[in-house]
């Protein structure tokens, strides 16, 4: 990757023989000059230097290519658990609102039923993510909760009824607490993969 650091003073003028020394720059920015003039001809300088910029936004476009896909994938998974340890978060506060008779049961269970599949949904492409990508270790980590997920859709019993609220709300507070506490350890398994991914990439 292209730091600042790596650019170099190539052109330095001497302040009593008024002639310009050239040193080499890096290979990535080693400008064409014309066959007809010296590279210590400063009119030969002009339409050299035209072509840096694209030298340097191609070095930079090669450097972002190069790194791994796994480090990506696990950025997105660190974003992805943030956004669901939010929504479990939300829950929690709902389920207190609840309890506290801050909502109805009915407007309680529209609100939440919302959320719900979306949540699955997003849980289990990250599942599918991680086994087309291959990454073994995050996806058996995530099978027991999808499978979790998988179970209770099949049984129909994923939706909040208004009815039955307040006899299963024990249930789902539990639920709730240990989805927080999954996701939390997702998001910093997934942030330390991400960095070993990139590290990883860095050296070779």
């Amino acid at each position: 990757m292209l730091f600042l650091a790596d650019i170099k003073v190539w052109f330095t003028r001497s302040p009593i023989t008024s002639t310009v020394d050239y040193v080499s720059p890096p290979s990535y920015l080693q400008l064409p000059f014309p066959k007809q003039s010296s590279p210590t001809e400063p009119c030969s300088l002009i339409p050299a230097l035209v072509l840096l910029p694209e030298r340097l936004l191609n070095h930079g476009c090669a450097d972002y290519r190069s790194i791994s896909k796994a480090g990506w994938l696990f950025l997105f998974a660190v974003l992805y658990s943030a956004a669901l340890l939010f929504g479990m978060v939300f829950f929690i506060i709902m389920y207190s609102d609840l309890e506290s008779d801050y909502i109805n049961p009915i407007d309680f269970c529209n609100k939440l039923n919302q959320f719900v599949i979306p949540e699955y949904a997003a849980h289990a492409l990250l599942v599918v993510l991680f086994l087309v990508s291959g990454q073994w270790t995050a996806l058996l980590w995530n099978v027991p909760l999808l499978a979790y997920n998988i179970n209770k859709v099949v049984n129909k019993s994923h939706m909040y009824d208004a009815t039955e609220i307040f006899r299963t709300l024990p249930q789902h507070q539990k639920e709730a607490y240990f989805k927080t506490g999954f996701y939390l350890l997702s998001f910093f398994f997934y942030l330390y993969k991400m960095i070993v991914s990139f590290i990883a990439e860095g050296d070779a």
